[in-house]
This record gives structure tokens, C-alpha cells and sequence, in this order.
């Protein structure tokens, strides 16, 4: 049975690195798919594994060292971790912040920038993702 600890946290990530405007974007060239959906972007992490009218879920798993590419939510989302993870964030201009997550945990994002995630943990980082359509 899985427990939910009952201290839900947001991620720790300045505002900055997944709620920046697209300004920021403007230093870099992004490929096309850096609009794209997590799942459709990187689809060796992400797996969508249901939606409906309102919302999808879908389950990310990154191997230690691992990134996904550049992707974007298109709406709000929670997750909760299967596993601890120990990850990094980064936005197109550089930006960075790094952020963990106990097993257990849930964490709450507003749809955001386009940004990339890495596993800087030694053990597989496994999140279940509900979005907001």
C-alpha cells in the first residue's frame, strides 16, 4: 500500500527556472520539439499512461545521470514520488536550480517554461505526473 506523507511541498527550484517568461528562451536555439509535451519529447522517460477530457497521467523514470530534452507542461501539475529523487533543473538561458523529493512526497507546479530535468541521484528517479489538460 502506498503512503502519502502528509507534508506536500512545491519544488524548491527558484520561480525562475519553471515559471520564466519566454524572454528568457531567446538565448538559445531551441529544436522544435523543446514546445512539445514531456511524453512526446522525451519518450525514453516519460510515459503517458492515461487522459481523459480534463487531465493526463503519466509516469517519468530517469536513470542516474539521465536527462530528458527540452519539453514544456501545458497545464498545472502534481507529482508524487515512487522513489527519492535528487534532480536538476535548467531553462534555456542557463538558469539552473537543483531539488529533491522523499518517496511519498508530492510536489505541485504551475505549467511552465520550457525547460530539462537530470537525475543527479546515485538511484532510478521515478515520479507519477497528473496534468492538467
Amino acid at each position: 500500500m502506498i503512503q502519502i506523507r502528509p507534508v506536500l511541498r512545491a519544488f524548491a527550484l527558484p520561480a525562475a527556472i519553471f515559471g520564466a517568461g519566454l524572454a528568457a528562451h531567446a538565448q538559445i536555439a531551441l529544436p522544435l520539439s523543446a514546445n512539445s509535451h514531456a511524453y512526446e519529447a522525451s519518450p525514453d522517460v516519460y510515459q503517458l499512461i492515461g487522459e481523459d477530457d480534463h487531465f493526463r497521467v503519466i509516469l517519468a523514470r530517469w536513470k542516474p545521470g539521465q536527462s530528458d530534452a527540452w519539453h514544456t507542461h501545458h497545464g498545472d501539475l502534481v507529482n508524487y514520488a515512487l522513489t527519492d529523487c535528487k534532480l536538476e533543473g535548467q531553462i534555456p538561458s542557463g538558469q539552473s536550480g537543483a531539488f529533491e523529493r522523499k518517496q511519498g512526497e508530492a510536489g505541485f507546479n504551475p505549467k511552465g517554461s520550457i525547460h530539462k530535468v537530470r537525475n543527479a541521484g546515485d538511484g532510478d528517479c521515478v515520479l507519477l505526473i497528473v496534468e492538467r489538460k
